[in-house]
């Protein structure tokens, strides 16, 4: 029973990261049917998928910590972050392929595919989180234990917590405040689509 709570709690504190990895998995799963149909060499090219997923979600998990360390910091300093992460995950990615390239033990096409399932994942995220929110449950399916436990939005911050984070931000100026605003809801703004969508559907019906 304590595992379950903790992990409705893990999955509250990171919804949008933990769709993520299932829109990579079945994006995976779909690439490797694929290779193990219409292609020999089984083991090579799938264990290079396999290897392409593992570094997708290592990708999408440093995504996430790269926006939150950008909480607080001035637009230069917010912005320097975001580039530094993203060149981080570049040259890994084009690391783990060259390897493959040099030393042939994998397939780079392969490991390709798989590390571009982080892009697949990011694009199809409105439909994962229509299904994910069908199967686990919306929000007025919760008991009301649930409902009166401590709240997190969606980076895991309490409202306490996100105050104080709103009281350092407006301590700076007008330009650094939209931009590192804007920062905050990039990575989640699927959410808002999906939910304005389902609003409107609710309203209509």
């Amino acid at each position: 029973m304590r595992i379950g709570k903790a992990l409705k709690e893990k999955w509250g504190q990171h919804k949008a990261l933990a769709e993520l990895f299932i829109g990579i998995a079945a994006a995976g799963i779909l690439i490797l049917a694929v290779l193990l149909i219409f292609f020999d060499r089984q083991f090579y090219r799938s264990s290079g998928l396999v290897l392409g997923l593992v570094c997708a979600a290592l990708g999408a998990w440093h995504m996430e910590r790269t926006i939150i360390s950008t909480y607080g910091q001035d637009e230069k300093n917010a912005i320097a972050i975001m580039r530094l992460g993203a060149v981080k995950r570049y040259l890994a990615a084009l690391l783990v392929i060259g390897i493959g390239v040099y030393t042939e033990f994998y397939d780079p096409i392969s490991t390709f595919a798989g590390i571009f399932t982080l892009k697949i994942a990011a694009y199809a995220a409105p439909w994962t989180h229509l299904i994910t929110e069908k199967v686990c449950g919306s929000d007025e399916m919760q008991t009301e234990a649930e409902k009166g436990a401590v709240s997190t939005d969606f980076f895991g911050y309490t409202e306490e917590e996100r105050k104080q984070l709103d009281e350092s931000l407006g301590k700076k100026n007008k330009t650094d405040q939209e931009s590192i605003e804007k920062m905050r809801t990039d990575f989640s703004k699927y959410y808002e689509t999906t939910c304005e969508g389902t609003d409107t559907k609710n309203s209509v019906s």
